[in-house]
């Protein structure tokens, strides 16, 4: 395993797991910056929940700063987490549209800060400017696609693969080397595996230079290998 000593000045990122972007960021930013003095802010800890799935929809989130992971506690406790989102993501608007219950979970990973926009203020700005309500719908539709590649993943990729592509969505579009601020069993979450499994396949990007593990975080150094990792192709060099 290695040591983790890269000399790097950043604090981590803070990376999400969906490309496609909110409602909210389809919203000009003065009607952002409107909406956010209206809402409010709440702080949440690590752990703790933002909603629950049937929760009424009285409001949405945008993200200010950390992570949050969406997803369905099943009967023994444990989230099915789907998507893990970052700093600007925002969720629960689909909620506040269509005005039934909060179809996920919510979840802070870390000490999360979010601004609460009332269904309210939301639905008068959609009624009022027709050409944002367009904005909106075609941001719908993206994400409608992106959830529909999501499913076919999980249904036909193995879980190595699965782990490549959720790491590479961290990364985004940074400079390798990017470091991630996300545990094992965020990850082992994500892509619906034990942390053993996970472990064991860290160790072996580990060993072949792709990655470092730390307490934490990972460290991706070289995000092409990464990519092109099918889970079967990297030889264990011990």
């Amino acid at each position: 395993m290695s040591t983790f000593v890269h000399s790097i000045d950043n604090v981590g990122n803070k990376g999400r797991t969906i490309t496609a972007e909110g409602l909210f960021s389809a919203l000009p930013i003065e009607i952002q910056e409107r909406l956010k003095e209206a809402g409010r802010v709440r702080m949440v800890e690590d752990g703790q929940i933002i909603q629950h799935r049937g929760d009424d929809p009285d409001s949405f989130f945008v993200i200010a700063s950390g992570q949050v992971k969406l997803g369905q506690y099943g009967r023994d406790g444990e989230m099915q987490v789907l998507f893990l989102l970052g700093e600007s993501d925002s969720f629960g608007e689909l909620a506040c549209l269509g005005k039934f219950p909060r179809a996920v979970d919510a979840e802070a990973v870390g000490d999360v800060r979010l601004y609460c926009i009332s269904e309210a203020e939301f639905t008068d700005v959609l009624l009022t400017e027709p050409k944002i309500a367009m904005n909106v719908m075609s941001f719908l539709a993206q994400q409608l696609r992106e959830a529909m590649d999501h499913l076919v993943m999980h249904r036909k990729m193995p879980a190595p693969q699965r782990l490549a592509r959720s790491l590479l969505m961290l990364c985004k579009d940074k400079k390798a080397p990017v470091v991630l601020d996300i545990r094992h069993q965020e990850l082992a979450e994500l892509v619906g595996v034990s942390r053993v499994s996970i472990a064991k396949t860290l160790t072996i990007l580990d060993k072949n230079g792709i990655l470092d593990r730390g307490y934490g975080k990972l460290v991706i150094n070289d995000p092409d290998a990464l990519h092109s990792w099918h889970g079967d192709t990297v030889v264990d060099k011990e």
